[in-house]
């Protein structure tokens, strides 16, 4: 299984990021981590996986992130961030306020059980970090979706679009809705899949923001 065909959210194509970035090693191991992690899973992964991905040694790899913990936090804000680029310059294009919150929906879910994003989501809560500049970085993480999400319907708010709601509150509430929902398409519990809870999320949003026409 390919770090493509796992996910949808973060990092969909990681030939093409180390062409990019190929001058950086560390974004090359990361890169390898995310190869490895959609391959045998956050909880399995080695750093001679990603090591053997990097094409370099696995002293190599803790060189730059100390242990292994890190390469998975590492990993996960260096997918998040490159979402976040991507998230943004897509809603920056459309101009209806309701198109964007749909927009922003189906990115933030799981694509399936086995989502690579998602599943390292899940290790930093099982094991949650104890230090407190970790523990910043994970709010912060989170942080980002809650900002965009209170953007796009503050604009809405504002040109009439919906209906008068406090969209900082309506973002967080909306943010701990959808993780609920990933709770269970990661869980691969029955008759929850992406689709269901994108439909799920859409109509809940659409009554709370008083849209009509979904």
């Amino acid at each position: 299984m390919s770090a493509a065909r796992s996910y949808v959210g973060a990092v969909t194509d990681t030939v093409r990021l180390v062409g990019a970035k190929g001058s950086d090693q560390r974004d090359r191991v990361l890169a390898a981590a995310i190869d490895a992690i959609a391959e045998r899973g956050p909880d399995r992964v080695t750093v001679r996986d990603i090591a053997s991905r990097a094409g370099i040694s696995p002293s190599h790899v803790l060189y730059y992130f100390g242990r292994r913990d890190r390469i998975l936090i590492e990993t996960l804000r260096w997918s998040e961030e490159e979402l976040t680029t991507r998230r943004r310059a897509e809603l920056g294009r459309l101009r209806s306020p309701w198109r964007g919150v749909r927009r922003f929906i189906e990115p933030y879910l799981p694509v399936d059980a086995v989502d690579t994003r998602w599943n390292l989501w899940n290790q930093v809560i099982a094991r949650p970090p104890t230090d407190p500049d970790t523990l910043a970085l994970v709010a912060a993480l989170e942080q980002e979706w809650v900002d965009d999400l209170a953007r796009l319907v503050a604009a809405g708010v504002d040109d009439g679009s919906f209906t008068s709601v406090e969209p900082a509150p309506f973002a967080l509430q909306a943010r701990l809705l959808m993780d609920g929902v990933a709770s269970d398409v990661v869980l691969g519990l029955p008759e929850r899949s992406t689709k269901w809870g994108v439909g799920l999320v859409t109509r809940t949003f659409a009554a709370q923001l008083g849209v009509h026409r979904i």
